[in-house]
């Protein structure tokens, strides 16, 4: 029987991403983790870098509302969920080994329109 690690480490009161190399993101004090994207610090070294980065998805030149519906870390990486009217958004944010911070996100449409973004 295969067992998967890091469904037994999962939780949802965690949002550290990290390495083991010079960079990471572990804000003491977030202030923007319910926000698709990593915007509050990282850290370099013994660098503090502000801000971090995000990201806005405009349908018609206007931003989406989104609400966070969901939140889980894991070793491995951190995974949000956002909805908004036509949208679902999910997240996986990791730290790659070359110590690249990325995001890659999935965009899922609700409605049967066609949506421009």
């Amino acid at each position: 029987m295969e067992r998967n690690i890091c469904a037994f480490l999962k939780r949802s009161d965690k949002w550290y991403i990290g390495g083991g190399k010079k960079l990471i993101w572990t804000p003491p004090f977030p202030s923007f983790l319910h926000h698709p994207g990593l915007w509050d610090n990282a850290g370099y070294y013994d660098f503090r870098v502000d801000p971090g980065f995000t990201y806005d998805i405009l349908n018609a030149g206007v931003s989406y509302e989104w609400r966070q519906t969901k939140r889980e870390w894991t070793p491995a990486c951190w995974t949000c969920a956002y909805e908004c009217d036509d949208l679902i958004l999910k997240e996986e944010k990791a730290l790659s080994q070359g110590d690249f911070l990325g995001i890659k996100v999935t965009l899922t449409n609700r409605t049967e329109k066609e949506l421009t973004l």
